[in-house]
C-alpha cells in the first residue's frame, strides 16, 4: 500500500454489557471531531439494529499521513495505547470488550 493513497478502514466493535449509552455519546463527539481533521474523507459509525452492542466503523482518510495524524491526536486527547501496541488510545478501546479493525484498499 502505497503512503500516497486514499487509506480505508472498517472496524468491527463490540460493546461491554450496559456500555450501550456510554459509547454512542463518546461516538458522537469523536464523530464530530475527527470529521473536521484535515485529511479525513469519511467517517461513519454504525450500531445494528438487532444487537445494540455491535458497531461498525467506516473510515476513509486522504492518505497514511493523515491518518497516522488522527492517531497521534487522539493519544494526545486520551492517552496511549495499550503497553505494546501501536494506534487507538487504550481509553479509546476501554469500553469494548472487542475490536477488530481491517485495511482494505480500492482494485482499479
Amino acid at each position: 500500500m502505497s503512503t500516497e493513497e486514499n487509506i480505508t478502514i472498517v472496524a468491527f466493535l463490540t460493546g461491554k454489557a450496559g456500555r450501550e449509552e456510554e459509547i454512542l455519546k463518546t461516538v458522537a463527539s469523536q464523530t464530530e471531531s475527527t470529521r473536521a481533521e484535515d485529511g479525513c474523507i469519511n467517517y461513519v459509525f454504525h450500531q445494528r439494529v438487532d444487537n445494540p452492542r455491535e458497531f461498525v466503523l467506516y473510515e476513509r482518510w486522504r492518505d497514511l499521513a493523515a491518518l497516522q495524524a488522527h492517531l497521534a491526536r487522539l493519544q494526545d486527547v486520551y492517552g496511549p495505547p495499550p503497553p505494546g501496541e501501536q494506534g487507538l488510545p487504550a481509553a479509546v478501546l476501554e469500553p469494548f470488550e472487542k475490536f477488530e479493525g481491517i485495511g482494505l484498499r480500492v482494485i482499479e
